[in-house]
Parts: structure tokens; C-alpha cells; sequence
């Protein structure tokens, strides 16, 4: 027997706003771990607008911390991957004090392969555990390089950090099983693995659609026959290619009335809203959109884990248009979702999986549940 559980997060990612999906994704397994009865610490860059000392949100206490190369996280990964500034200061004395303070917990969480150097650090006695959001070195390859030679070599760079990552840790947790296997093929059978899928806030379960979207179609000036097309994204590159197919190549090709909505920074990468295109980046409650929209949309080309939108379409009752790599992860709901190519996107518009309410199911993606799940994960663990 032993108390509460004491988890270290060790995130790449500033905690707040809940921007994209690895933040959300960070955030609440953090906030359900809480819930499940542990005690969750979160170290993270900090950022403007954040707290400059630590602070308390739903009971997992922030502690942003600025590093030398944090300003280097903010170039685009497709020039500088953010894993590697991140293993560069695992031997400055910063982290050498945050290393030293995980003695006095049970867990150190780490969420990306350039936390392989710090892993190793780790005080005996204290469990080491690697988050992932996807398998980074098949994800960098996926995403293709710029610069020839040397951000060939980078791309390396990334595969050397995961493994030692991964060697380093005492469990592995894949957002999806095709990830998980992939970890045992690339690293070795022998590494404990676990899937811990993405999930959706358990508010949109009781999504009350009807009010929401009759208000927010109203203000927008949408007809009954005019479809809003939703797309969900954060920076990464894999959106922002997303959404300018969507933009270029698309809307143009859709012959029903309908606009595209686009929610997240991925909106920095339209040219410009023109008659069928909105562009509202950031928003506070993505709940309206959600009930106001037809379709949830998910073009990505390439990708590893999952892609988080998916599962808040599915929870808040939308059909999902998506390319065969964006359902990874959501095979069980595929009668909710139109897969298809991007070229294939405009004509799939016209026969879409009809949806009404949130499919059965769906509820296991719940993340309070998933923490829960993983609560017990980590007990097991010791």
C-alpha cells in the first residue's frame, strides 16, 4: 500500500492556452490524474501571458520554467525539431535542479524523445515514463525534410534521442496500438508498452446541439442548406499543409453552398478568408462550432499517434470526413466517418455518414475515464 500517486509531467509544451492537442492532451491526463486521487506536478516552458511563478489550475500545480533555448522551440519543426533544443539542456544546471527535485516523486513523466538525455538523469528509484504523442522518428520521416544533408541528419538525431528515451524508460504509452507495436518493432520487443488513446472533454457528451447551433448559424448567416465545414488544428506542420489543400484545392471544387470554418493557429496558413473561408484561430469554447458545424474535417497527409479533433467530432455528434491516416486510432467508429483521399474530399461531401448524437462507444474516450486508466497504469507500475 502507498499514498497518493506523485507524478513529475516534464512537457515541452507551455500549459496554457489548450491551443492544440498535445497541450490538451498533456493537460488533461494531468488535471484526470488529479481527479483519480494523485498528485501531479507539470513542468513547462514558460510563455507570455502565462504566470511567472507557479500557480494552481484544477488541482495539477504549473511550473514554467524559461530555459536559454526556449525561444528555439518557437521555429517551425520542419527546420529546427523541437526535440533537439530540448536535449540540449538536460546538462545545464536548470535541469540538473529540476532532475535533482524528482527524487521526491514516484513517476517522471516525459513527453517527447528529446527528453531521452533527461530520463537518463533520473534519481534511482524513481519510475520513468515516456508519454508520447507519436513515434517521433517515423513522424519526422513522415513529414519530409528541408536542407538537404543536414536536416537529414537531424532526422537521426531524432531516432538516437527516442531510443534512448525509450531504454531508458520502465514504460512506453502509444496513443494508439499501431503505435504501440511500432515502439516494440523499432526499440525491442521487450519494452513495456501501454495505450493510453486521445480523448474529449466529458462536457460534450451532454452537448445540448440544438440551441448552440441555431444561435451561432443565426449570427453567422447561414442558410439550412448551407453546410459549415469544421476543421480543428493546431501549428504543426501536417495541419497548416491541411488547411491550405483545404483552402486551394477543396472549397473550390465543392458544389453545394458551404463555408470552412477554421479553428486553431493551423489559420495562420490560409492566404485569406475569401466568401466560403472564415479563419478564427484561437477560440476559448469550441463548443458552439462544434454544434453548428456538419461535418467535421480532418485532411491530414501523414502522422503518427492520433489526431485528437477526431474524437471531439465524434463526441459532439459530427460525421467526420477524413483521409485514411486521420482515422488512425478510431477504427471502431468508421461507420461515423467518409475516408477518403484529399482529391477525393469535394465529391465525398455529397454522401456523408448520417449522425445522430454522439455513436456508441464513444464514451470510453471520455478523459476522465482515461486517466482513471491510466491512474491505475501507474499503480500497477509500482
Amino acid at each position: 500500500m502507498f499514498g497518493a500517486i506523485r507524478v513529475l509531467v516534464m512537457t515541452p509544451y507551455p500549459a496554457l492556452p489548450l491551443s492544440h492537442g498535445g497541450r490538451v492532451r498533456t493537460f488533461q491526463l494531468a488535471r484526470g490524474l488529479v481527479r483519480a486521487g494523485g498528485e501531479v506536478d507539470l513542468v513547462c516552458p514558460w510563455s507570455p501571458g502565462q504566470p511567472r511563478g507557479e500557480y494552481v489550475i484544477d488541482g495539477v500545480r504549473v511550473r514554467p520554467t524559461l530555459f536559454p533555448t526556449t525561444p528555439l522551440l518557437a521555429l517551425p519543426d520542419d527546420w529546427l525539431p523541437s526535440a533537439l533544443p530540448i536535449s540540449w539542456e538536460a546538462r545545464l544546471g536548470r535541469a540538473r535542479s529540476l532532475l535533482g527535485d524528482a527524487a521526491g516523486y514516484d513517476i517522471a513523466q516525459f513527453e517527447v524523445s528529446g527528453q531521452g538525455p533527461w530520463a537518463e538523469r533520473v534519481p534511482a528509484g524513481v519510475k520513468r515514463v515516456y508519454a508520447s504523442h507519436n513515434v517521433d522518428a517515423d513522424f519526422d520521416l513522415a513529414r519530409g525534410t528541408r536542407g538537404g544533408g543536414i536536416r537529414r541528419r537531424m532526422a537521426g538525431r531524432l531516432g538516437d534521442l527516442e531510443r534512448r528515451l525509450v531504454a531508458a524508460s520502465d514504460l512506453v504509452l502509444a496513443c494508439t496500438e499501431e503505435d504501440a507495436q511500432r515502439f516494440g518493432t523499432r526499440y525491442g520487443v521487450g519494452t513495456r508498452r501501454a495505450v493510453v488513446p486521445n480523448g474529449f472533454d466529458d462536457e460534450l457528451l451532454e452537448l445540448d446541439r440544438g440551441p448552440l447551433r441555431e444561435k451561432l448559424r443565426g449570427e453567422l448567416g447561414l442558410d439550412a442548406d448551407e453546410l459549415l465545414l469544421l476543421f480543428v488544428g493546431g501549428g504543426a506542420e501536417h495541419n497548416r499543409r491541411a488547411v491550405r489543400a483545404l483552402e486551394q484545392e477543396v472549397m473550390p471544387a465543392v458544389r453545394r453552398r458551404a463555408q470552412l470554418v477554421v479553428i486553431g493557429k493551423a489559420a495562420d496558413a490560409l492566404s485569406g478568408e475569401g466568401e466560403r473561408v472564415r479563419s478564427l484561430g484561437y477560440v476559448e469554447d469550441l463548443r458552439p462550432w462544434l454544434a453548428a458545424a456538419d461535418v467535421g474535417l480532418n485532411p491530414v497527409a501523414y502522422g503518427s499517434g492520433s489526431n485528437l479533433k477526431v474524437a471531439e467530432y465524434l463526441a459532439a455528434g459530427l460525421p467526420v470526413l477524413t483521409t485514411p491516416i486521420g482515422s488512425r486510432g478510431f477504427e471502431r467508429w468508421t461507420e461515423r466517418m467518409r475516408i477518403a483521399t484529399l482529391g477525393e474530399f469535394a465529391e465525398a461531401l455529397e454522401a456523408l455518414p448520417q449522425a445522430d448524437g454522439p455513436p456508441p462507444g464513444i464514451e470510453d474516450l471520455a478523459w476522465s475515464g482515461i486517466a482513471r486508466r491510466l491512474h491505475a497504469l501507474y499503480a500497477d507500475l509500482l
